[in-house]
């Protein structure tokens, strides 16, 4: 049998047949959703449950490739009507579910996180939210998990491949005929090696990385569904579980997790279970959430990130009671969503009440962005606090290449990997800023307001990951792995002349925290302490200065935030016990202090807001002003005066030294 089966892959156009059910296939997608569903709800017996996602692309390309391939051979194949069929079993579900988020994001989302969602929703409606949300930090972060539309990026990956194939399948056929099956395969084999070769985050999101998983469904398909060995769908489905139980997020973006919950599913999908294995896939339950699983998918993600915004506007978190509520409440919601409008429009055979539901669909939507956009978010609805609170709220870090018609002092601007230059052609001598986001806000200020420096100085700046790599050795992102390397901080060293002045600022507690830096991409078999001492001082032999700012107090909330949900009244300062930092702080403060070196300058940036408004208190705001935009970052009136101390220090001692 397995020889017959070969030899029809040479001749597929004239051996496929139409699949109707397969109980199996929905067990298969009960199994995928779920696993989605905890790892979304952060149970940690589900840690590998974004591999659900790639259950889905097999399935969905053995399913599609059958239907494509069948009306094929059969001469039936006419593209209208497959995309017809395409629009009525996805675009219900998923407008329903655009549609009912909109209200709540109206009610529960400050102007900032409104103009994200309106752009990730009009991204959503038209298939390109993969492409949307490719710069995020990373797919599993804490703000990640309050987009309540970036699940969607997995349904514009599939549109995409329903888009291409069918042009694909029906070319090759009518060109190749049964050669087309080779073409199939080296286009599998070529998606592999990129995946396995690229090294970038963004790959995770985009189709000619994900492509094999759709094709080996196809492969899957032209094999046929005749295999009967005894207890082998058993081993498919260990596979799977066991892929979702033993990978986690550090392994988010490699292929090997990836190869290991597909083989699972090529298995399930290519053999006979045996009549107990059909007695679990009949289960009752178990079948409606497969047939349900489209709408428990599109619906889940709102619930939940709502969910958690909710609880932050009221200082709670998630629960387990919590999470369990809310995975029984996406499966009963999915449910009834399937019932009612997924079945409902497959059903109909007039178009026009499907038409007029689109046309007016896309109409709330787009006036929706549009509106959002003009509104700043739809601020008007925050005006109970000053403007400058709202700003921060929308802008929460700042960068050194935005807005730069505003920074006057240095006339040239130029960045190039990960470097920003700011110079005014005569000027010998530079200022290096290092370190983290917190080098942003630092960088900006330095830019606007420090005049008597730019007649002296160019402005060099390395932040954000880069920054923070290049100073420490250690990353989180692949992007950035080649910067972490000891021989590129050598390199960069040779630019600094005795001449320069390096700043270093950023989350320096975070930097030493053991368990973080054990979980960095690189200096894992190095001492990530050592190595961070070693650039250090390098740094300061390089320089005629080092000035290291310490970390300044951190809040376990947002500061713009808090004053937008009423969890303080604007006026009312916000502040942190003095001595439960100075606890916090005291070992990050040890370690750098050890470091050695005769021109390294210390400023202990807590300084600037503890004890200065009130004894045995940090001040996040006053009366009259915020100095934090969220819980870590500064605005422009909190880092001001670290920016002035830093001027008035180096040209004192310029002077000094002249």
């Amino acid at each position: 049998m397995l020889k017959v089966k070969l030899l029809n892959i040479t001749a597929f156009n004239k051996a496929v047949t139409r699949i109707t059910y397969r109980g199996d296939i929905t067990f298969l997608r009960s199994i995928a959703v779920l696993s989605v569903l905890f790892y979304h709800s952060e149970i940690k017996f589900f840690k590998g449950g974004w591999l659900g996602v790639d259950i889905f692309f097999v399935i969905s390309g053995y399913l599609i490739s059958n239907i494509i391939f069948s009306e094929l051979s059969n001469g039936s194949f006419l593209f209208r009507n497959f995309i017809k069929r395409r629009v009525k079993r996805i675009l219900p579900a998923l407008m329903s579910t655009l549609l009912v988020t909109i209200p709540f994001s109206y009610f529960l989302l400050v102007p900032k996180e409104l103009i994200e969602y309106a752009r990730s929703l009009v991204s959503s409606l038209f298939f390109y939210s993969n492409y949307f949300f490719r710069n995020l930090d990373f797919y599993n972060s804490a703000p990640a998990k309050k987009m309540p539309l970036l699940h969607i990026w997995t349904l514009s990956l599939e549109e995409q491949f329903y888009i291409l194939f069918p042009i694909f399948a029906f070319v090759t056929y009518k060109l190749l005929k049964n050669k087309s099956i080779f073409l199939i395969i080296f286009i599998f084999f070529a998606s592999i090696f990129l995946n396995s070769t690229n090294q970038t985050n963004d790959k995770f999101y985009f189709l000619e990385y994900r492509a094999w998983e759709f094709l080996l469904g196809v492969l899957i398909m032209f094999l046929g569904y005749t295999f009967t060995v005894k207890n082998i769908k058993y081993l498919g489905l260990f596979t799977i579980l066991f892929s979702i139980y033993h990978f986690d997020d550090s392994q988010i973006n490699e292929i090997e997790p990836k190869i290991f919950v597909v083989v699972g599913t090529a298995i399930f999908l290519l053999f006979e279970g045996d009549n107990n294995f059909k007695r679990l896939e009949n289960n009752s339950i178990i079948k409606q959430i497969g047939l349900s699983s489209f709408s428990i998918y599109l619906i889940h993600q709102p619930i939940f990130s709502f969910s958690r915004i909710y609880l932050e506007r009221s200082n709670q978190y998630i629960d387990n009671i919590d999470r369990l509520t809310l995975i029984l409440l996406s499966l009963i919601v999915g449910y009834y969503s399937w019932k009612h409008i997924e079945v409902y429009f497959q059903n109909i055979k007039s178009l026009k009440n499907l038409v007029i539901f689109i046309v007016i669909t896309i109409f709330i939507i787009v006036s929706f962005f549009v509106y959002s956009e003009n509104t700043s978010g739809i601020k008007n609805r925050y005006d109970f606090i000053p403007d400058e609170v709202l700003y921060y709220s929308l802008n929460t870090n700042f960068y050194p290449n935005s807005n730069i018609e505003n920074l006057q002092n240095w006339k040239n601007f130029k960045c190039f990997d990960g470097t920003c230059n700011f110079t005014n052609n005569d000027n010998s001598k530079s200022i290096y800023i290092f370190g983290d986001s917190h080098a942003n806000i630092f960088s900006v200020s330095v830019l606007r307001e420090l005049n008597e420096l730019s007649k002296e100085y160019d402005l060099k700046i390395k932040n954000g990951t880069g920054g923070r790599c290049l100073l420490s050795g250690q990353v989180d992102s692949t992007e950035y792995v080649g910067a972490c390397e000891r021989d590129y901080f050598e390199e960069f060293v040779k630019r600094i002349t005795k001449d320069d002045i390096v700043v270093i600022t950023g989350r320096l507690d975070l930097w030493i925290n053991s368990e973080i830096g054990e979980k960095q991409l690189q200096c894992k078999t190095c001492d990530y302490k050592k190595e961070l001492l070693e650039r250090f001082e390098k740094l300061a032999l390089s320089s005629k200065n080092l000035f290291i700012f310490y970390p300044h107090p951190t809040y376990e909330y947002s500061i713009a935030k808090s004053y937008l949900y009423k969890q303080n009244k604007w006026g009312e300062p916000i502040k942190l016990d003095y001595n439960l930092w100075n606890e916090y702080i005291e070992e990050t403060e040890l370690f750098f202090d050890s470091i050695n070196g005769d021109n390294i300058v210390r400023i202990y940036s807590d300084e600037f807001f503890c004890n200065k408004f009130e004894k045995g208190y940090c001040y996040a705001s006053t009366t009259n002003d915020i100095f934090y935009t969220d819980d870590n970052h500064l605005s422009f009136e909190g880092i001001y005066p670290l920016t002035q101390t830093l001027e008035k220090m180096i040209l004192s001692r310029t002077i000094r030294n002249n």
